[in-house]
């Protein structure tokens, strides 16, 4: 595979610049990537460093969209991956809808439109080029997974299911 240039936002800076703290805890038998946790004084996002570093940074984002987005005076707790039809009534737990936008927030935080476009546009240019190698290329030059890259680039009509 040819060098890549990195093209990754630097998520951490972002987070820890607008004063939130993040804490990182090995739960390997979890599947909750990351949480968002606010009280009036205190913002946290909480990681699980047994996914992929590529995965963190995008729980990372993740969280990051709750708490800027949902409930911005109130305590909130925010699970990634939580199972919102199980979600009590009155809870601070995300909805549906809540884990869409925050899921849009990171991917837009993370992989901008207008760069990406500039970087598909150069790595077409690259022969014999699958639509995988493609999108795992380009996930290695933003720090994302190949997962979350082709959900994108599909999300912006620029390449094909």
């Amino acid at each position: 595979m040819p060098n890549v240039d990195i093209l990754a936002v630097h998520i951490e800076q972002i987070v820890t610049d607008a004063g939130i703290q993040i804490a990182r805890n090995y739960q390997p038998d979890n599947p909750v990537a990351s949480f968002a946790y606010r009280t009036i004084d205190v913002q946290i996002i909480g990681i699980n460093t047994a996914v992929s570093p590529r995965r963190q940074r995008f729980a990372i984002a993740h969280a990051y969209g709750h708490l800027l987005l949902h409930c911005k005076r109130q305590p909130l707790v925010a699970c990634h991956q939580i199972r919102t039809e199980q979600r009590p009534a009155g809870s601070s737990e995300p909805t549906a809808e809540m884990e869409e936008q925050a899921t849009l927030h990171a991917a837009n935080l993370l992989m901008p439109e207008e760069l990406l476009r500039a970087e598909l546009a150069r790595q077409v240019l690259v022969p014999h080029t699958s639509r995988d190698q493609l999108i795992e290329r380009m996930a290695a030059g933003f720090e994302v997974s190949n997962e979350a890259m082709g959900w994108r680039l599909m999300s912006l009509s620029l390449i094909t299911g």
